[in-house]
């Protein structure tokens, strides 16, 4: 058939689609790929339709092409369907066939659906080509990532006898360095290496970065050795992930030193590497130099963004430098708009010093410059009240927060609970408990119920703790264990030791696990404040709940061998401990004469003095001993 229009397939359609035509197709293929090639999609899959209709012939060749049209026009599932209408029509899917089915699904990031196709194009026993593979490999490698899929993948390519391309290696490093799963990484480096694949730039960078975000610097130092002797120049990217890694190892001069080669030998660093400078610097409280490096940014034209500026201020803030901080705060002011996490990075330094008004002074600041002030802010503010004891301030942020249209959130709750419990006001507690609920539909959380039962325990509330631990275990709650120890490690902090313990006693009691370092922490303030009936009301705790230490060991052993009336053993292990635990040596005296005394022994050991024991009772506290005991 002469066509008038042979060089316009969709006019060429137009006329194929009126009834009389189909009759005297022979192949509608050709018209088929002149649509698809000219990405004419919608009127190929109309024209599919009228030869489906029609009971018109059609080989594999045109239903591979179908199939193609409805992969690039996002319709993967009906792709799918071509493979179906191929076998009715006595034909059997192809590599062609699954391969655009397959690249159809990974388009639209369809993982499972795109691996159901994978697992059926197999149980056809039609073998997987490298681009099959690579297209699966590029799919599991996206964000999210799965590396052990994509691995698993690389080594169903080597069983069927196909050689992964480095396309497809870089593709499995890059998903396993993002991951930070350097397992993975070192065996598709291996396997490069095995196979004869030499590593690329991107390769190269991908492998290194997994290496330093492991923290395995070493490696990552010959994997750079090993980049520059083949010639592969690190760039910026590599060069970043280095520093980087070297700044998560601790090595904060090396990595200063290896970004002064960078400038000098290149790549010159950038507002990357400058971050990672400043970040770890002022992690490490070196501020000094952490404002050198922002200020040479400047000099060297580089971007100074707000991320970079409110690193910096928090780390000056951290610090109780609030004039520099502030110095710093109206820079960012003067040249540019501070956002709100400056404000707050401010406002929470100036009330960490308890400087609440220069706090309040900017919060007033931020309505002024037309910013809404927004739950993190107000929060800030209150935990800054609460902590001056001004709680009654505190807690009408809440009504403010209100008419401003802002819903407080449970951390706010929990900053204001925290702050009464603080002064003692348990009714107002158990109000706010209430109103959260009732008024904002929040359910109290774990670490709400927990700071509570803490201010109960300490100011020997027992009985309205009862009460809120049968509420928890009514509501199947469960105590949160790091609230306590955060709690605790406060207490210890502020030397309210007997605050602690109680807490710890209560804890013990209900089953929650206290860190082995807060006990420690005790027991030292108690050795050195000469508080041993304390100290060994502590140790006790630490036995009850199975710690094991060697101060334990030695308390259970020393009450083992007073019990068979073995004087000397009991010197002598006294003598051993003293001898690797100077500090507990007074407390341990101690434990010995409380051992002898209530086994009945305390005569017998003054008969056998003196004891060849290198002078175990030194003078210096053998004297505060005797007075304890």
């Amino acid at each position: 058939m002469n066509f008038r229009f042979a060089n316009d397939p969709l006019k060429s359609f137009t006329i194929l689609i009126r009834p009389f035509s189909f009759s005297t197709i022979s192949s509608p293929s050709n018209l088929l790929f002149s649509l698809s090639a000219s990405r004419r999609f919608a009127p190929a899959l109309s024209l599919y339709n009228h030869l489906l209709t029609s009971g018109a012939k059609m080989d594999l060749i045109s239903l591979n092409i179908v199939t193609h049209c409805f992969s690039q026009s996002k319709k993967p599932k009906l792709a799918l369907k071509v493979l179906d209408e191929m076998r009715k029509r006595g034909f059997k899917p192809d590599t062609v066939s699954y391969n655009t089915v397959i690249k159809g699904f990974c388009d639209k990031g369809q993982t499972q659906e795109a691996f159901k196709a994978f697992e059926a194009m197999k149980g056809e026993k039609i073998k997987p080509t490298v681009y099959t593979f690579s297209m699966l490999i590029g799919l599991v490698s996206r964000f999210p990532s799965d590396s052990q899929l994509a691995l698993d993948l690389i080594r169903q390519m080597i069983q069927f006898g196909l050689k992964p391309s480095l396309i497809s290696c870089n593709s499995v490093l890059a998903s396993a360095s993002r991951e930070g799963n350097v397992k993975f990484a070192k065996i598709v480096y291996a396997f490069m290496f095995k196979s004869g694949i030499s590593a690329d730039l991107v390769a190269y960078t991908c492998f290194l970065d997994s290496l330093c975000k492991k923290r395995s610097i070493l490696e990552a130092k010959l994997v750079l050795k090993e980049m520059r002797e083949k010639g592969i120049s690190p760039n910026l990217v590599t060069c970043n992930s280095f520093v980087n890694g070297l700044c998560l190892n601790g090595r904060l001069n090396d990595a200063l030193r290896f970004v002064h080669e960078m400038a000098i030998n290149g790549p010159k660093p950038n507002e990357v590497t400058c971050t990672i400078l400043i970040n770890k610097l002022c992690k490490e409280t070196c501020l000094n130099e952490a404002v050198q490096i922002f200020e040479s940014m400047k000099k060297d034209g580089l971007v100074r963004d707000n991320i970079l500026f409110s690193t910096l201020l928090d780390g000056l803030c951290m610090e109780g430098k609030m004039d520099f901080a502030l110095s710093l705060f109206r820079q960012v002011a003067d040249s540019d708009s501070p956002d709100l996490i400056m404000y707050n990075i401010m406002i929470k330094g100036f009330c960490k010093l308890g400087q609440i008004d220069e706090a309040k002074r900017l919060f007033l600041e931020i309505k002024e410059k037309g910013f809404k002030p927004d739950v993190i802010l107000y929060t800030t503010l209150m935990r800054g009240f609460s902590k001056l004891g001004q709680t009654d301030v505190a807690r009408d942020f809440v009504l403010e927060m209100e008419g401003e249209g802002i819903k407080p959130d449970l951390i706010c709750f929990s900053t204001l609970i925290e702050g009464f419990c603080e002064i003692g006001k348990f009714e107002i507690c158990e109000l706010l408990l209430s109103e959260m609920e009732a008024k904002y539909g929040l359910k109290p959380n774990s670490f709400i119920y927990t700071t509570l039962i803490c201010g109960l325990w300490r100011n020997r509330e027992i009985n309205r703790a009862n009460s809120i631990l049968k509420e928890i275990e009514r509501r199947n709650e469960k105590l949160d264990f790091r609230a306590f120890n955060a709690i605790l490690n406060r207490l210890c902090w502020q030397e309210k030791l007997l605050e602690a313990e109680n807490i710890i006693r209560h804890m013990a009691k209900d089953k929650v696990k206290v860190q082995d370092g807060i006990y420690f922490y005790i027991l030292d303030k108690y050795f050195e404040k000469m508080c041993l009936k304390e100290a060994k009301g502590i140790l006790g705790i630490m036995v009850q709940e199975g710690v094991k230490c060697e101060i334990v060991e030695f308390y259970l052993k020393l009450r083992e061998v007073c019990g068979n009336g073995a004087v000397f053993d009991a010197v002598s292990l006294m003598r051993n401990f003293v001898g690797q635990f100077k500090k507990g040596s007074t407390f341990a005296v101690f434990l010995l004469l409380e051992g002898l005394c209530e086994n009945g022994l305390l005569e017998r050991f003054v008969e056998m003095l003196p004891l060849n024991c290198e002078n175990v009772f030194e003078e210096e506290f053998s004297e505060k001993c005797m007075q304890s005991s």
